[in-house]
């Protein structure tokens, strides 16, 4: 039963890891900047086609 026990719960660690690994990264990363005064900021002069779905642009 405790070997029964250490399995499942190494699989269940495997798998999170596994979730994790196939997130994807935030939208806002792709268009936004760090700005000491400000914080974050949007980059000027962007164009992202199909940025949150097809047809969708930023």
């Amino acid at each position: 039963m405790t070997i029964f026990s250490l399995v499942e719960g190494l699989s269940s660690i495997i798998l999170l890891f596994y979730r994790i690994s196939k997130l994807q990264p935030m939208a806002e990363v792709r268009h936004t900047q760090y700005d000491e005064l400000l914080g974050w900021v949007n980059i000027p002069n962007i164009h992202i086609p199909n940025m949150y779905s097809e047809g969708v642009y930023f």
